[in-house]
């Protein structure tokens, strides 16, 4: 799985880097950026990759773009569940609809031809699991399961594993911004990266526990940008800093005092 993330990573960069080597590189970087993303996780997950020019593609980046974009807002309704009985009625249709279209797009570009494929495999001898979209099927259509997964549930787990993409755009995103008033950063990055490669391949994953400073500046960006909006609910009985915490209470995530500088 390892080696399996390392390639797919290695072969969306580099269609990336062609794709940005063209005229006027920075027009829609994110866009490019998000959907190069979007194909490493449709890759590792699901075994299937897309055009980044398919205009349904770009659609189904976009609502995806749009939903991260209104759940990280801080409504109070996130922390007083009751407010959202109040919340307009286009505010709910907006999600809607982005949520509608990309379930269609997940089911016409990928889960139909998945679950056929999947009966067929499961009237043979050979049923090995090839990805998590197998898993799921297995959960939903499997009848050794204990308790099964209805497909819907199936479909709503996928959909949020594969939106996990634009957490990783935006983030991507942010740290450049900080690296962009930070050309010292840049500098030691630069170095520990040229150190290592030689300017003669790519930077892998093996490369990560060589590279101490570049992982420190991706450590402090995420305690930057780590979004605390989107509260947590204790599964158990715990304690945080010795504090008593019960279940079912709700948890938002504190960073450190310094949230806003970044500490080199």
């Amino acid at each position: 799985r390892f080696l399996k993330l390392d390639s797919i990573i290695y072969r969306e960069l580099s269609d990336l880097k062609s794709t940005l080597s063209g005229t006027n590189p920075l027009s829609n970087f994110k866009v490019h950026l998000s959907s190069t993303i979007a194909n490493m996780f449709f890759v590792y997950f699901c075994s299937k990759r897309f055009d980044i020019h398919n205009p349904r593609y770009q659609e189904m980046i976009k609502h995806y773009d749009n939903v991260f974009y209104e759940v990280n807002q801080g409504y109070a309704s996130d922390f007083l569940p009751w407010l959202s009985y109040f919340q307009t009625n286009s505010h709910k249709r907006k999600l809607s609809r982005a949520s509608q279209s990309i379930r269609a797009f997940v089911m016409e570009f990928l889960m139909n031809e998945r679950i056929a494929k999947y009966n067929k495999k499961h009237t043979k001898a050979d049923n090995e699991e090839e990805d998590y979209v197998d898993s799921l099927l297995d959960s939903v259509y499997s009848s050794t399961d204990k308790v099964n997964m209805d497909l819907d549930t199936a479909l709503f787990s996928l959909e949020d594993i594969v939106g996990g993409h634009t957490a990783i755009s935006n983030f991507i995103m942010k740290t450049l911004g900080f690296l962009v008033n930070h050309p010292n950063v840049q500098a030691k990055i630069q170095q520990e990266v040229d150190a290592m490669t030689l300017n003669a391949r790519p930077v892998t994953l093996a490369d990560r526990k060589q590279m101490p400073y570049t992982e420190a500046t991706i450590l402090e960006s995420i305690r930057m940008i780590t979004s605390p909006i989107v509260p947590h609910v204790a599964t158990q009985d715990s304690s945080i800093g010795g504090k008593l915490t019960n279940t079912e209470l709700t948890l938002v995530p504190c960073r450190f005092p310094n949230d806003y500088s970044w500490n080199e």
